[in-house]
């Protein structure tokens, strides 16, 4: 039987090939949580990219157990606001972008303790722009700040998965934006 894992997205092209990777081995729902990305139709092109290949993925898989399931969190645009005020001219990649990192590990381990996921994981570390060392160290961080819930450490951009991510997206018709979603990483 398979271990559940709460595989937090921050959109359907990146998960494309962390889901991939991961479904041998897992029980895999996704969590759309991503309150930084505050233009309501960005996000839900966004949402509904995921929700896309979710189902596409499902297609393939006839056993209930092999399933992907997809649960959205709640859309707190507020207190993502609240927690980057004093940051909005902070480069790319910079403090700002931990404080959001935190932000969206901090819920999916709230989601993972709370829905009975031992283990969960980010999408985030596909893209060769999120600095991996920094998201692997808040994963573990929150991990051990929250019980019964552990980080399952991937740099999902290994093994070619950036550029695994981008042959899926175009096999699948996906939405591939090219900006990471808030309103500040647009003027870059």
């Amino acid at each position: 039987m398979k271990e559940k894992l709460l595989l937090h997205s921050c959109c359907g092209p990146c998960s494309t090939a962390c889901i991939e990777r991961l479904f041998p081995d897992y029980e895999i729902t996704v969590f759309y949580y991503n309150p930084c990305i505050t233009d309501t139709e960005e996000y839900m092109k966004r949402r509904e990219s995921q929700i896309r290949f979710i189902e596409a993925m499902n297609r393939q898989h006839e056993a209930p157990e092999d399933r992907i399931r997809f649960a959205d969190g709640d859309r707190d645009t507020e207190e993502y606001f609240r927690r980057v005020r004093g940051l909005e001219q902070e480069p790319e990649g910079g403090a700002r972008c931990t404080v959001c990192f935190r932000q969206r590990l901090e819920e999916s381990a709230r989601y993972a303790k709370e829905h009975g996921f031992p283990l969960f994981t980010t999408t985030l570390t596909v893209s060769p722009h999120k600095d991996y060392p920094l998201i692997s160290g808040i994963g573990k961080d929150i991990a051990r700040e929250t019980e019964g819930v552990e980080f399952l450490d991937i740099d999902f951009k290994k093994k070619a998965g950036f550029q695994r991510s981008v042959a899926l997206s175009k096999e699948y018709g996906l939405y591939r934006q090219n900006f990471c979603g808030c309103e500040f990483s647009r003027r870059v």
